[in-house]
């Protein structure tokens, strides 16, 4: 019984923390409920279940996922630069190999891949708001718009117009993945 309590408390935690990475990357969006709202309405029903289940408390945050959340924030408030490892290990104050530690015992990514694709999540947005391609990838610090377009393509499997298209008409299935 007490190891089976034992992982459940380890999945609540894994549940709670991926659910607080979302929020605090801003990949948790609603259109029907505010991310504020819903997080609330979450995070009580997982506490109330925890408790009534098994009496524990799953709240207590280590002091290197403290320093992860704190990555992703960065990460998150600087997705409109260019910035490097030492870059964003510096805004994190810590040594670059200590970030990349840090970053690679909370993800299966490395973290520069992460970054990128933080940016390239920001550049769906930005191109859902009737941005024009240049004006993305001057917004996002991209040396120049032909640049941005080959690496949204080679991440995303389309090009930003493409991605564009297809949100406009989704029909046209004009997006393929290559593989």
């Amino acid at each position: 019984q007490s190891n089976r309590d034992n992982m459940f408390t380890m999945l609540l935690k894994q549940i709670i923390f991926q659910f607080q990475l979302l929020l605090y990357t801003g990949i948790l969006t609603s259109n029907i409920i505010p991310s504020e709202e819903f997080s609330a309405i979450l995070q009580l029903f997982l506490i109330k279940l925890i408790r009534k289940n098994i009496g524990v408390s799953v709240f207590n945050v280590s002091a290197q996922e403290r320093v992860y959340r704190d990555i992703l924030c960065v990460m998150n408030e600087c997705c409109n630069k260019n910035l490097s490892l030492n870059e964003i290990a510096r805004r994190c104050a810590m040594s670059s190999s200590n970030l990349k530690k840090i970053f690679a015992k909370h993800n299966h990514i490395g973290i520069m891949k992460y970054f990128l694709l933080l940016r390239l999540k920001q550049a769906m947005f930005l191109l859902s708001q009737n941005m024009s391609v240049a004006d993305v990838s001057e917004a996002l610090s991209f040396p120049n718009p032909n640049y941005f377009s080959v690496v949204f393509k080679r991440e995303l499997g389309c090009t930003p117009t493409q991605y564009v298209s297809e949100m406009q008409d989704p029909t046209r299935h004009s997006i393929t993945r290559d593989t």
